[in-house]
């Protein structure tokens, strides 16, 4: 049995969601227009996800964005950004 669909009204969000009718963006969707948005592994290798999600970000503009805050067991907050999230060559 599925799970009932959880349904919000459309008023006093802090963030506007990126997908307000989930229905008509799954009518919509194509693959090929999704294959647009995808970098691909450098030198048309192929396709991976951690590559998509990740580094390509951490080699682009948005490398010096914070990815990932925690806190440690001392109690500091560490941050790191995207470009810490990938092994050096």
């Amino acid at each position: 049995m599925r799970p009932a669909v959880v349904q919000k009204a459309p008023g006093g969000w802090k963030v506007q969601p990126n997908m307000l009718d989930y229905q008509l963006e799954r009518d919509r969707f194509r693959w090929e227009d999704a294959r647009r948005w995808l970098d691909g592994l450098p030198g048309g290798r192929g396709l991976n996800i951690a590559h998509e999600a990740v580094d390509r970000h951490a080699l682009g503009p948005r490398a010096d964005r914070v990815a990932i805050v925690w806190l440690v067991p001392d109690r500091r907050i560490e941050r790191v950004t995207i470009d810490r999230t990938t092994p050096a060559d």
